[in-house]
């Protein structure tokens, strides 16, 4: 009888180190993809959230907002934010129609997420009385 020998032979450990060099790279690609889209998904929640609570600003006049030019967003760096109001006129007999964008950057510019949204009646854009 042959005694059998603890331990890996170098043939199994070379069938190992094999497997481990063609599975690891795809794995590895996995876990960085992941790690991508979960940082993606985070900037475009905050983007929304930024988008959002301007035009919570704007319909509760909480808060001033300027027009125009985009300005960094306190609290948020790197996030730009900026609003847009336009006035539509449709026609004599129609209410005026207004366009309130919201634009959020982020990364210099290279990433933008837009809001829109519209109100009719003339009206200032802002909390309007219900009497």
């Amino acid at each position: 009888m042959q005694k059998r020998e603890n331990g890996f032979l170098l043939l199994e450990l070379l069938v190992t180190l094999a497997l481990l060099a063609i599975l690891l790279p795809p794995l590895l690609n996995v876990i960085l993809t992941g790690t991508q889209i979960l940082a993606t998904a985070r900037e475009q929640t905050i983007a929304v959230y930024l988008a959002r609570e301007a035009l919570e600003q704007l319909r509760s006049n909480s808060a001033e907002l300027w027009e125009g030019q985009a300005e960094e967003v306190e609290g948020f760096a790197g996030f730009r934010r900026q609003v847009e109001i336009t006035t539509l006129k449709v026609g004599e007999a129609v209410q005026p129609l207004r366009q309130v964008l919201v634009r959020v950057s982020w990364e210099e510019g290279e990433k933008e997420l837009t809001l829109v949204t519209w109100q009719s009646g003339g009206e200032p854009v802002g909390r309007r009385d219900l009497h």
